[in-house]
């Protein structure tokens, strides 16, 4: 297991589990050889542990012929199931997710982690990278109640070791009295609502390294992009603005022209956030020499859509 993985997983069972003794099912549970396992996770918890596989092997207690339906195991029997570095790996994973349904208490937990990057690993196929919205989906699925998504996020006070190339998607979900029936309307989530303030990889850097941040556009989208920054404990030093009615003007932070700042950002840890006219601004960082992410990126306000296209430009 990653050690990504395992912090993830540690984070859950610090977070969430505070009653004991458990049953715990662990859904694809072989371990590698020299590496470590979520079991090992458990060891200041009276837990009954059983790993759950496909095939024999250590940490597997449970060999199971049909990936979808685990007869052996009774309904509502178990307190918590966690799954990791598996759903990658399995074909109908909402399948799975209803197996997880059956076999989970009453406001039980269930908490999967499987990768959004990293190369193909075929074992013995590698079907799955999974984004907020996936697992979100395979939890309305089953009508479970989400209590955490994210992507490649960590708190605040996290080791970088949470960061990884399999950029890791964490789904933290309970079965709840309430089980909300199922629609095949989509459901759009608030991920800052679910995302428990995590940071980013970007944002976790900018906090790390200090970084001096200005934010591009000093008008309410600015503004808003300041909020959230700040919500994440990443303070800004001031707004860019190409209007010379605005410089100087803010209220509590300085508002400079874009000229005084794109030639000093590579030399000076500076880091530009793009709140408005993102395409025209992205493209005079990109003349700048400026490389997105590393010297600047666009607002997390801005709409994924958005900063999906434009983070495909190439620079001319």
């Amino acid at each position: 297991m990653n050690k990504s993985s395992m912090l993830r997983m540690e984070w859950f069972i610090h977070t969430y589990i505070h009653t004991q003794p458990i049953r715990v099912l662990d859904v694809g549970s072989w371990r590698i050889d020299g590496h470590d396992c979520y079991k090992d996770l458990f060891r200041d918890i009276k837990i009954d542990y059983i790993g759950l596989d496909m095939s024999a092997g250590s940490n597997v207690d449970l060999v199971v012929e049909n990936p979808y339906k685990w007869d052996t195991l009774e309904n509502d029997s178990f307190d918590v199931v966690i799954s990791g570095q598996a759903f990658e790996h399995i074909e109908f994973p909402w399948l799975t997710m209803q197996e997880i349904s059956r076999v989970l208490k009453l406001n039980g937990l269930c908490c999967i982690i499987a990768p959004n990057g990293n190369c193909r690993h075929r074992v013995p196929t590698d079907c799955w990278r999974f984004y907020e919205d996936g697992m979100l989906a395979l939890s309305k699925y089953v009508g479970f109640e989400p209590l955490h998504v994210s992507v490649n996020s960590a708190p605040a006070n996290a080791p970088k070791e949470w960061f990884s190339q399999w950029e890791d998607c964490i789904l933290v979900a309970k079965k709840s009295s309430q089980m909300s029936e199922f629609s095949y309307l989509p459901k759009v989530y608030d991920l800052n609502e679910l995302n428990s303030n995590f940071l980013s990889s970007l944002e976790y850097r900018l906090l790390r390294d200090k970084c001096k941040v200005y934010v591009w556009g000093a008008g309410k989208l600015g503004k808003d992009t300041t909020n959230y920054l700040e919500q994440k404990g990443i303070h800004i030093q001031g707004y860019l603005d190409s209007n010379e009615k605005l410089w100087q003007q803010s209220e509590k932070y300085v508002v400079l022209s874009p000229n005084d700042i794109l030639q000093k950002v590579k030399d000076n840890n500076m880091h530009i956030v793009i709140s408005t006219a993102v395409f025209d601004i992205f493209k005079k960082c990109l003349d700048a020499g400026l490389e997105p992410e590393k010297d600047f990126s666009v607002s997390a306000c801005q709409s994924s859509s958005t900063k999906a296209w434009l983070y495909s430009i190439q620079s001319p």
